[in-house]
């Protein structure tokens, strides 16, 4: 549990927008198991795979120094590409190795890095089928939760729901970065049948292209699947923000149509209820008129937080009436509204 606990702290440590801690070696969060690059950033953006970084500190990296303006791409860590370095001790250490072989083993490896070679191919496949399915489940979901949504319902959140509303537009925004960059043109440099051709030993040199065809396609598959894996977390986060927005939503617009309904809604500020020819004060006088002529029922007072002292006690006298308080976070401190129900 801790563990577990601890997994998603640093996740969401490491996507935050503010003082955010990452991990070169991993992208974007620190995750256990690995060899760490930390990097602490006093503002991190996230666009898919491209990550901005402003007023970057290396952590324990001594040949590493503070950056003013750093971007980082998915793209160019070293299980994903393969450096000409890289590519020629690959080469090296194959071709050693093929000298001690006899034909019959050559055949062996050879049939086996087909099958692997293979397996790269279809797990690449595999990822770009899963991106194509979560591309229409963005196109679909997204603009419907926009129609959910106008400029007036906007223009009214509280601070709780402005917030998650900020969250999920930066979701879907950094969603759709990833989902464009998926389907963006990637090279992938493979052999050649000219060297194959111009080679004296071919059937090493057949053997070394299998080999090396497969060690470019395999980081290839690995790019995949990590971005689909980040495509899945970041949808998973402008789901859930998207739903909190929509139960947030909903709940105002119950409020809403209830005001709505009912024409004996006041809307108090608790401070000035008592100062004269102030609209709080004017309010609550009709309020207490209303109460007067016993029209209604029922006497439901929404309020964030704080005592209600004066206002409390008045209606409590109004013993025919039932007295109903209820909390609502998405008010202002201080304001209440009192809803009359017949």
């Amino acid at each position: 549990m801790i563990r577990w606990l601890s997994n998603i702290f640093l996740k969401i440590w490491g996507v935050s927008l503010l003082i955010s801690l990452s991990d070169d070696n991993g992208y974007i969060y620190v995750q256990r198991g690995m060899e760490h690059k930390l990097r602490l950033s006093l503002i991190n953006i996230l666009l898919g795979e491209i990550q901005i970084q402003f007023f970057s500190f290396p952590i324990r990296q001594p040949e590493e120094r503070f950056q003013l303006i750093r971007i980082h791409k998915l793209s160019v860590l070293e299980q994903f590409c393969l450096p000409e370095k890289k590519e020629k001790e690959l080469q090296d250490s194959f071709k050693n190795h093929s000298l001690d072989l006899s034909e019959k083993d050559n055949d062996i490896e050879k049939e086996v890095l087909l099958r692997k070679l293979e397996q790269s191919n279809s797990i690449i496949e595999s990822s770009q089928n899963k991106i194509i399915a979560y591309t229409s489940v963005f196109l679909v979901v997204v603009p419907l939760f926009f129609s959910m949504l106008n400029y007036n319902k906007i223009r009214d959140f509280q601070k709780i729901e402005l917030i998650i509303f900020c969250v999920w537009i930066y979701s879907v925004i950094n969603l759709g970065a990833w989902i464009f960059q998926a389907f963006k043109v990637r090279e992938i440099k493979l052999s050649t049948f000219s060297d194959l051709k111009q080679s004296k030993d071919k059937r090493t040199e057949c053997s070394w292209q299998i080999y090396y065809d497969w060690q470019q396609t395999r980081r290839k598959a690995e790019f995949f699947v990590s971005m689909v894996s980040y495509i899945e977390e970041c949808m998973k986060v402008t789901t859930i923000m998207g739903v909190l927005l929509m139960l947030c939503v909903g709940m105002n617009s119950k409020v809403t149509n209830a005001i709505k309904d009912d024409k004996h809604v006041y809307t108090l500020e608790t401070e000035n209820v008592g100062k004269t020819y102030d609209a709080s004060a004017v309010e609550w006088a009709e309020l207490l008129y209303q109460l007067q002529k016993d029209n209604c029922n029922k006497i439901i007072i929404l309020y964030n937080q704080g005592e209600l002292g004066t206002i409390e006690n008045a209606l409590g006298t109004f013993t025919r009436q039932e007295l109903v308080m209820l909390t609502d976070a998405s008010m202002e401190p201080g304001t209440i509204k009192v809803i009359l129900e017949d």
